[in-house]
């Protein structure tokens, strides 16, 4: 099929096919092939779909710029764009065959410029001062350029002449809208930051409403005593809200040298080498996923406490608010000996953010807690009182006028209260003028908390059917609340969080102390108990393992447990073996079982 009979049948087709096609096409190739060719084709692809924008150089595969064949550049040039400058609205051009293409005409309608490593010389000829008689383009560049809407430079190379040119360039055009910034500037003597990019670009771009930027800044060590750290950097752009902003620092002691690359995200990585993007990638990704990673970590966390504070309103006789406040955090529940007119009584406490509640079991047959007082923290002081009046472990909490006298099991369980208590005390006198910690009374509105130990006696009788719900009690021995009690520790929301980390279930061999032989059984851990199944396909468990309190470790000669993978765990005089089937699974399991063994200290809470 000869040219002439191809163009017949595609000047035939209906305009709404041919716009379909020729949409399909590069402007550059379909202006340069078709104009000219044919009256109705010429007119056609003058439509300003065709010729509103123009880039004037091609990419290679590995996103290099280089310019148009020479044939090409000169038909446009000497015909192409005199017969459409007045269509054009945006420009993109390269270095070779800019200077060319922009004086060969006069762009009376363009808005935007978009220009790709530009030099130094051919800059200052276009921009700084240098007449050209034969073109209108240099006069409207020269001054004030208030028809320039939209500007774009990029390159690859150290643009020495930023401040001195292309700063000066970009305050001339007053009705900028739309900036686009992908450059490397080096022997510099500061980091470019947001504060730079807004005292020298946008408070002089009134118009600005889209800022897309990509700017490497290199500088000697030597020129700066002091350089500045990347969550510096990221601080300086707290006020951009249009993009996402991030910024990476890195420091080179060898070179004596130091880059700052801030960008907007998401952006196009042309002018970045294939090992940059790959840097690049790798930490939006890594950014990215963190922040991902802590949304959903605190949507989990939220929902942990709610649970936590419906749990406990629940179990807890005489206790009504409780999670209610929406703002209430819970903090620690654990078993302290309470000194009163009896001497010292076994009681459980619970620290949420903004109270203090303590309970005593009830004397119903299941083991329930009634609440006998609460302490709001805002009115709250702690003191460690072990060498004033020469008790161990004991610690006096002040509230208003009256206080409490408390003793730990242990040296570390009085520690770990006394840094919950204190915190939780500081937190609400920061935040005492604010309406969160808004304090809302748990107790029961017929119940006084100025008569602590006999606030309920009236109010909430045991017996009385009419107030409780009998069938709402079931007996949960595995209940955190309930292994603190028999067992005389606390737990920590920490705790709670550490233990969502560590699930475990797969087969293991048990054996006690005192027998001989292994017993095989599925074996699920979680939420601090392991629970223990003949098979993986039961439905209930044959028995559970609560592990708060319980010490991990493997056997010693005294054992006299001579096999492979197996681990230990005791509690007193309480003691089990358990041995794993291969060196891969007991490391999983003494991993997970470690988390519920060990139990957060003060010290790793901060």
């Amino acid at each position: 099929m000869n040219m002439k009979h191809s163009l017949i049948q595609l000047i035939d087709l209906p305009d709404e096919i041919l716009i379909l096609i020729f949409k399909t096409l590069n402007n550059v190739d379909l202006l340069y092939s078709l104009m000219g060719i044919n009256v109705k084709l010429t007119q056609f692809i003058r439509d300003p779909i065709f010729t509103n924008r123009l880039t004037l150089f091609r990419y290679s595969s590995n996103d290099l710029i280089y310019p148009l064949d020479n044939t090409i550049l000169d038909r446009f040039c000497l015909q192409i764009l005199p017969e459409i400058h007045h269509k054009i609205k945006w420009l993109n051009v390269e270095p070779l065959s800019m200077e060319r293409i922009l004086l060969i005409t006069n762009y009376s309608n363009l808005h935007g410029l978009g220009l790709y490593n530009i030099e130094d010389e051919t800059f200052r000829r276009l921009f700084a001062g240098k007449k050209y008689d034969d073109s209108s383009i240099h006069q409207n560049l020269e001054e004030k350029l208030p028809s320039l809407t939209s500007f774009s430079l990029t390159c690859d190379t150290d643009m020495s002449f930023y401040w001195e040119l292309i700063v000066p360039l970009i305050h001339r055009m007053l009705n900028l809208e739309e900036l686009t910034l992908y450059i490397e500037l080096s022997s510099f003597k500061i980091f470019i930051d947001g504060n730079n990019l807004k005292e020298n670009i946008i408070y002089h771009l009134s118009r600005l409403n889209k800022f897309v930027f990509n700017i490497l800044s290199i500088m000697h060590l030597y020129m700066k005593p002091y350089l500045p750290t990347n969550e510096e950097i990221e601080h300086t752009f707290a006020n951009f809200t249009t993009n996402k902003i991030i910024s990476s620092v890195d420091y080179f002691p060898r070179r004596q040298s130091a880059q700052c690359r801030i960008y907007t995200y998401p952006f196009t990585m042309s002018l970045l080498s294939s090992c940059e993007r790959t840097i690049i990638y790798h930490i939006h990704k890594n950014k990215m996923t963190k922040n991902i990673v802590n949304i959903c970590t605190i949507d989990v966390l939220n929902k942990l406490n709610r649970q936590k504070l419906i749990e406990l309103q629940r179990d807890l006789i005489g206790v009504e608010n409780l999670s209610n406040q929406y703002d209430r955090q819970f903090i620690r529940e654990g078993c302290l000996q309470k000194l009163s007119k009896k001497g010292y009584q076994q009681r459980m406490f619970f620290l949420f953010s903004d109270v203090l509640l303590y309970c005593a079991r009830s004397s119903s047959p299941v083991l329930k807690f009634k609440l006998h007082g609460e302490l709001p923290l805002k009115t709250m002081t702690v003191e460690d009182t072990d060498e004033r009046i020469q008790i161990p472990n004991s610690i006096t909490i002040y509230a208003g006028n009256r206080s409490l006298l408390v003793a730990a099991s242990s040296e570390p369980e009085k520690n770990k209260w006394l840094h919950d208590l204190k915190s939780a005390i500081e937190n609400v006198k920061i935040t005492i003028d604010d309406h969160k910690n808004q304090y809302t009374a748990t107790m029961k509105s017929n119940a006084s908390s100025e008569n602590l130990e006999h606030s309920l006696v009236g109010a909430l009788e045991e017996d009385d059917p009419n107030q409780i719900d009998r069938s709402c009690f079931q007996h949960r021995a595995n209940t955190t609340m309930h292994v603190c009690w028999h067992r005389n520790l606390s737990v920590s929301i920490n705790d709670h969080r550490q233990a969502i980390k560590n699930q475990l279930s797969g087969y293991l061999l048990r054996k006690f102390k005192n027998s001989n032989g292994w017993q095989k059984l599925w074996v699920v851990f979680t939420n601090f108990c392991l629970f223990f199944y003949k098979t993986y396909q039961d439905d209930s468990p044959l028995a559970s393992l609560p592990l708060l309190g319980y010490r991990s470790s493997l056997p010693s000669e005294a054992d006299g447990v001579n096999k492979d993978f197996v681990f230990k765990l005791q509690f007193k005089n309480h003691v089990y073996f358990f041995r794993a089937e291969s060196q891969y699974a007991f490391d999983r399991w003494m991993e997970v079982v470690s988390s519920a063994t060990t139990t957060t200290t003060p010290s790793q809470l901060i």
